[in-house]
């Protein structure tokens, strides 16, 4: 295919070779005699053969969409002795916050070759792992301007204490006045700052500062937008937010922080104490570690209150989370699926459950399931509100499978069924509740509705079916009456009334 030409341009740094001037379906390359601190992940694909110089390598990026140029290691003057590395683009390097380092592979040879034109910022989701798969109107965008240190690659959880910076809030392309751009303090997951920073600052690290969009909706419930600018914005009908913020620091929380002390059978500081002392010591942290989860559990019920839904729902998945340890009856494959509020997975606890649940006693375990149900229940409760409701059966069917006479998680998967017209096993999910508790007002109620709905839709089918086999009788009769015809002789056939004749185009 035809090339554009090129010609000699400069960028910063020492550039080992001339850019693409960019035209019609053109692309423009620059190129260092460094290496980025992130270079991107790897492209798959066999490389270029009989390579003859630059011109092949780049050519061969440019005919394949994902490709955002490749690193060259240099170790002779023949392109046979070079090594080639095609890189993926939209993977970690970005042109305009790259930084450069000579020296990262000692004494070797290196260069980078980019396209400007697929190197660009990219605009990543920034909503939490749990609102994946939901069908609401949820969409954060999340723009980095600049990267967080290179040591500081984990993002804070919910729980956690962090210090962030707002620099500027714009709605519907007007700047917001009055926003402070001191440094703001707040424990993630308690709603002192709205959802789109809330959970932004989960998706960033330690020095990152970043761009966020969101629409109006995850910004107007709290700061950082004044009060008398977001009545305006209310009022004027905004619709998104973009928000420049920084997270300047990151304190783990104490719930993360008594559930690291319970890792493995042993725990973390007791495995060189006497039998004794150790089993105090492990009874320590648990008692402490639910007195964390009562906390994470009254934090979500006041923001369920105060119809900070989202927020709530996070608190709710992270109090199960943080339970998932004494979730005793689990097997391993059927643990909460864990939502990513702690980045926790289920194979770090379940070696030393049995030895937890003898020192706990039946009466602390009883406990525990209560308030670890409640969290599934609430979270449930959660996504009924928001109309999300695949996600609200799933939670319920969690509680089931586990306590199968649950009233609540009955009557709740029923209004989730519901809310998925399937209105047969809502049915059957209220009969259940019923059977349990006859007295159960609420869901004596919603049986008469479901029943009538059922009814309906059962009549709707009656009549559909009549219908089709309506069509099919019309069909099979016009079929008989064109065989009957066609079977007839030839001096029986209707005399022709057009006065055309056999001879008519």
């Amino acid at each position: 295919r035809p090339r554009p030409q090129r010609r000699e341009s400069r960028a910063r740094g020492k550039i080992v070779r001339g850019a693409m001037a960019p035209a019609d379906g053109a692309v423009t390359w620059e190129s260092r005699e460094a290496l980025p601190e992130r270079e991107g992940d790897a492209l798959s694909g066999k490389p270029p053969k009989d390579v003859r110089g630059l011109e092949d390598l780049r050519a061969w990026c440019e005919e394949r969409p994902e490709c955002l140029g490749f690193a060259l290691r240099r170790e002779g003057d023949s392109p046979a002795d070079w090594g080639f590395f095609p890189k993926k683009r939209d993977s970690g390097f970005e042109a305009g916050v790259a930084k450069w380092n000579s020296k990262k592979h000692g004494a070797e040879k290196w260069e980078y070759h980019y396209m400007l034109e697929r190197a660009g910022p990219q605009a990543k989701d920034a909503l939490p792992e749990f609102l994946s798969g939901a069908v609401g109107p949820w969409k954060l965008g999340k723009l980095v301007l600049n990267y967080g240190r290179p040591e500081a690659e984990e993002p804070p959880k919910v729980g956690d204490t962090v210090e962030y910076r707002i620099e500027s809030i714009v709605l519907d392309g007007h700047t917001v006045p009055g926003v402070p751009g001191d440094i703001q303090r707040t424990v993630l997951g308690d709603g002192l700052a709205c959802e789109a920073v809330e959970f932004a600052l989960l998706k960033m690290t330690l020095g990152e500062r970043s761009k966020v969009f969101a629409p109006w909706s995850l910004v107007a419930s709290a700061p950082p937008v004044p009060a008398e600018a977001a009545e305006a914005m209310v009022q004027g009908g905004a619709k998104e937010a973009e928000i420049v913020l920084e997270l300047v620091s990151a304190e783990q929380g104490p719930e993360m922080a008594a559930l690291k002390a319970l890792e493995g059978p042993g725990g973390n500081d007791d495995d060189n104490l006497p039998p004794e002392e150790a089993k105090e010591a492990r009874k320590k942290q648990i008692g402490e570690l639910l007195q964390h989860a009562s906390r994470v559990k009254d934090a979500g019920t006041r923001l369920f209150k105060g119809q900070r839904l989202l927020l709530a729902l996070a608190r709710y998945l992270q109090l199960a989370e943080l339970l998932a340890i004494l979730d005793f009856d689990a097997k391993l494959d059927q643990i909460d699926p864990l939502s990513g509020m702690l980045g926790l997975t289920p194979t770090v606890f379940k070696e030393g459950q049995q030895e937890l649940k003898i020192l706990l006693g039946e009466e602390i375990v009883a406990e525990t399931k209560v308030l670890l149900i409640a969290a599934r229940l609430n979270a449930a409760l959660c996504w009924l509100h928001l109309k999300e409701w695949a996600k609200a059966a799933g939670a319920c069917q969690t509680v089931l499978d586990a306590d199968p006479a649950n009233i609540k998680a009955l009557y709740r998967m029923a209004q989730a069924k519901v809310g998925l017209d399937e209105f047969d096993e809502a049915r059957t999910s209220l009969q259940t509740a019923l059977k349990l508790q006859p007295d159960n007002t609420d869901a004596s109620r919603m049986l008469v509705e479901v029943t009538k709905k059922c009814k309906e839709e059962q009549a709707a089918e009656k009549e559909r079916l009549a219908k089709l086999r309506q069509a099919f009788q019309r069909g099979e009769a016009k079929r008989g009456g064109a065989r009957q015809s066609a079977a007839q002789p030839e001096g029986n056939q209707p005399k022709d009334q057009t006065g055309l004749g056999d001879d008519a185009v």
